[in-house]
């Protein structure tokens, strides 16, 4: 994938992907064209197999678009994809790809948090959710 484009224009382009499919306006567009939101479902969901060669910002883009389209309001194209199979399917290929990861994800300590900093700040947040709002 994008060998010929540069990773601050995938970067870049999977970024702004992300950003539209957040907007509320293109879910309610989304939602009346089932047929496009399918296409679109199924080209996320079809890069994900080539996650080895997928610069890891744009994968994680990638997933935070899929995210965005794995609401119930998408449910019929989430069953005509066969979406949470493709993801499980991403999640066993990565693991396998990136096993050092798959160990970080599973160490959890005695209190059922994760030893990650990200999660740490994720932690944060959701026992301080006023403190970053705007």
């Amino acid at each position: 994938m994008g060998q010929d484009i540069h990773i601050f224009s995938l970067d870049f382009a999977s970024a702004l992907l992300a950003n539209f499919l957040h907007s509320y306006t293109t879910l309610d567009y989304l939602e009346k064209q089932p047929r496009q939101t399918k296409e679109i479902m199924n080209s996320l969901l079809s890069m994900l197999k080539d996650a080895a060669t997928i610069p890891t910002s744009v994968l994680m883009h990638i997933l935070i678009c899929l995210s965005y389209l794995s609401k119930e309001r998408f449910s019929q194209a989430l069953d005509e994809t066969h979406f949470v199979d493709k993801i499980s399917d991403f999640v066993e290929l990565y693991s396998q790809l990136n096993p050092q990861a798959a160990v970080n994800s599973s160490q959890i300590n005695q209190n059922g948090k994760s030893h990650s900093p990200f999660s740490k700040s994720i932690e944060s947040d959701i026992q301080n959710p006023n403190q970053n709002a705007a």
